[in-house]
């Protein structure tokens, strides 16, 4: 605090565009004690890994509307890679003399580049392997040959729960996030076998579920029911439900072109 700005140099993460790193958050001035001001000077000694290029542009567009000066390798030599390149790969396979070979570090283009490299060096076309995540490779007695795959990709964390998480439940949240969810709560009368009344409640949904909603879903819903012979007994509620929920189903999808999670109630009087 009792240094002038221009005698200030702040190293911090974010060349990538993650959103959780230091540079994305004083972008968005969500920074607990570090902020940027119309003026600063942003430097991103760094080259966007393929498929970040959308991240880190957001952040540089943040940065812009802040009035900062943002610097990168298009504008002057602030980055050289650290990766290695051509020429030098073929020097370290022409040193090393390797009789196996197995690229890494990349995206599948550069893996079977690499691998391309490593033929044009004299290895053996089946001595080289490109693999995917989960793949392995076994050295027994100086032979390489391929393994067993193994379990590899994201692992679901929910609370205390580490990677046990039910496919179907991912499944649900997935539409739950996408459409939202409407419960339709039947009233049947046990004594007029009838359903005397349907009470609908969303959320999450992108339409109004409003009197007129009301009216045109539960018509839908009880033209559905008269078509059908069901049973107005406790033991016959299961059908009712399926039918209150496939028939609020294919008219909320002829409304709307949504599907939302339905989730029927049968309330027996």
């Amino acid at each position: 605090d009792n240094l002038p700005d221009d005698k200030i140099v702040v190293m911090c993460t974010g060349s990538q565009g993650e959103p959780l790193s230091a540079l994305s958050r004083m972008a968005n001035g969500e920074h607990k004690t570090l902020s940027i001001h119309e003026g600063d000077t942003v430097i991103l000694s760094a080259t966007p890994v393929p498929g970040n290029e959308k991240a880190v542009q957001q952040v540089v567009n943040s940065l812009a509307k802040l009035g900062c000066d943002v610097w990168d390798k298009s504008r002057a030599l602030v980055h050289v890679s650290g990766h290695g390149s051509q020429e030098e790969l073929k020097l370290l396979m022409a040193m090393a003399k390797p009789t196996y070979f197995m690229p890494v570090h990349g995206e599948a283009v550069h893996l079977r580049a690499h691998a391309q490299l490593a033929r044009k060096m004299g290895i053996k076309d089946d001595h080289i392997f490109i693999l995917d995540n989960g793949d392995t490779l076994e050295m027994r007695g100086g032979i390489v040959k391929r393994g067993a795959p193994v379990e590899s990709g994201v692992v679901y964390v929910d609370g205390l729960r580490i990677g046990d998480t039910d496919p179907i439940v991912l499944r649900d949240r997935q539409k739950l996030a996408n459409d939202g969810m409407v419960t339709a709560v039947a009233i049947v009368s046990l004594k007029h076998k009838k359903i005397e009344a349907i009470e609908f409640s969303g959320r999450g949904v992108s339409f109004a579920i409003d009197d007129q909603f009301s009216e045109d879903a539960s018509a839908a819903i009880m033209k559905t029911i008269e078509k059908g012979k069901f049973s107005f007994t406790s033991s016959g509620s299961d059908a009712i439900r399926k039918a209150v929920r496939d028939s609020l189903s294919n008219f909320i999808w002829s409304r709307t072109r949504t599907r939302p999670m339905i989730i029927p109630v049968v309330m027996e009087v």
